[in-house]
Parts: structure tokens; C-alpha cells; sequence
């Protein structure tokens, strides 16, 4: 302190700075967090499309009644009287795909 040349009853002004420690906690600005949860959610929407339309796609493209590993998960073509349709395999694998990621199917 004498080599600062401070004697007694002087006044000093001292800073003290928060070690990493004692970090002031961070100041939540509620517009950033409304949208990075806003963020968060439409990633999520996007990847639950994603894997819809891949499963969708999947679906589509069995055509051999679903026989082998997932026999029980297969769409078939049927008429107003069960017979099924028949179309070109692009045509029906369009169709199939379209009827599964509708909404409104039945």
C-alpha cells in the first residue's frame, strides 16, 4: 500500500470482479427464449414429418401383399367390391403414398 502512496483515511474506490465461480447468473430475455422454444418445436414438427413420410413411403412401396418380416403391414388397391385394381406400379405406388399421408382417408 505505501508504494500506492496510501496513507490512512484515505478513501479508495475498489471493483471487485466476480470470480467464474460466483458468475452472476445469466439474464433470461423471454422474447429468446419463446422463440428458441418455438425453434425447438418446429424441429421437432419437421423430423415426426420426415419419419411419417418415410414410413409412409415404405408402406407404399410393398407391393407383394407384405409378405417376409412385416407380412401384417401392407396396403392393397380394392374397388367398391373388393376386387383389387390394377395399375402401373408408378401410379399405385403414387396413390398409396398419397392415401397414407392424407388425412382424411376413411
Amino acid at each position: 500500500m505505501s508504494e500506492q502512496t496510501v496513507k490512512s483515511n484515505t478513501k479508495l474506490l475498489l471493483l471487485r470482479k466476480p470470480s467464474e465461480q460466483q458468475a452472476p447468473p445469466p439474464q433470461v430475455d423471454e422474447q429468446s427464449e419463446k422463440k428458441k422454444l418455438q425453434m425447438q418445436q418446429e424441429e421437432e414438427k419437421v423430423k415426426r414429418i420426415k419419419r411419417i413420410r418415410q414410413a409412409a413411403e415404405e408402406l407404399a412401396k410393398r407391393k407383394d401383399g407384405g409378405t417376409g418380416r412385416h407380412d401384417g403391414y401392407h396396403l392393397t388397391l380394392t374397388d367398391q367390391h373388393g376386387r383389387p385394381v390394377q395399375l402401373p406400379e408408378n401410379e399405385r405406388y403414387s396413390l398409396m403414398l398419397a392415401l397414407t399421408l392424407h388425412e382424411k382417408v376413411f
